[in-house]
């Protein structure tokens, strides 16, 4: 949809997950399953040198991620089209080639991810993971990931995360209810994408730098 009819890639996610949701209600009929198979387990409950293996497993996604971005041409590339798709186009990148693996590849960690949360929990059903990626989103923009792309970094993006983090498990020590936690989420929010367009202003405004005065003639009319 998004590469094909040009569907903005916000709203063709947010209805593309209204969608599945809704065929998981229908296919589970809002079931819980639980006790997964031991092997299945493993991925949250082994540990490798006292650290355990989903631990291992983010630390690994967040190097490779890091060399792709900054090593490789795919990284420069995919960055490049998030800040100005026009002009990526201009300069050869296959848009289409370049949309298509990047969210097959966000598909793959996503599903990857859905995986560790399962085996941590043991359990699941058809509600499981709505609302996770505003928390997701919010982590990127308080980690100086751009709205609009093109801007940001792997380190910035984990020193978001982890910050959102603090701030929930602070909220849950201090005993705050989950409805209270959602408006303090969603000020942060705001607050970044306000901070973040606001920074974007002014960097313009230096950029066109002081306005040019036209000054008359004495007697002038």
């Amino acid at each position: 949809m998004v590469t094909s009819i040009r569907i903005f890639p916000l709203i063709a996610t947010l209805a593309t997950a209204a969608v599945f949701q809704g065929i998981s209600y229908l296919a589970t009929q809002a079931q819980t399953y639980r006790d997964y198979p031991e092997d299945f387990l493993v991925l949250t409950r082994v540990k490798v040198l006292g650290v355990p293996v989903d631990v291992l497993l983010a630390l690994v996604v967040v190097v490779l991620a890091t060399i792709v971005f900054n090593e490789m041409v795919y990284g420069s590339q995919l960055k490049a089209l998030g800040g100005n798709e026009e002009g990526s186009r201009l300069a050869g990148i296959n848009i289409r080639r370049m949309k298509i693996s990047s969210y097959i590849l966000c598909g793959f960690l996503t599903a990857a991810g859905t995986m560790v949360m399962i085996s941590k929990s043991n359990t699941t059903n058809s509600s499981f993971g709505p609302g996770t990626e505003f928390i997701c989103l919010t982590a990127a923009i308080v980690g100086g990931v751009s709205f609009m792309g093109g801007e940001g970094s792997i380190p910035s993006l984990v020193a978001g995360v982890f910050a959102l983090a603090i701030v929930g498990n602070g909220m849950q020590l201090a005993g705050w209810g989950t409805y209270a936690q959602f408006i303090v989420r969603g000020l942060i929010l705001l607050g970044a994408v306000a901070f973040d367009e606001y920074q974007k202003s002014a960097s313009r405004s230096r950029l066109r730098g002081p306005k040019d005065v036209t000054t008359r003639p004495a007697g002038a009319a």
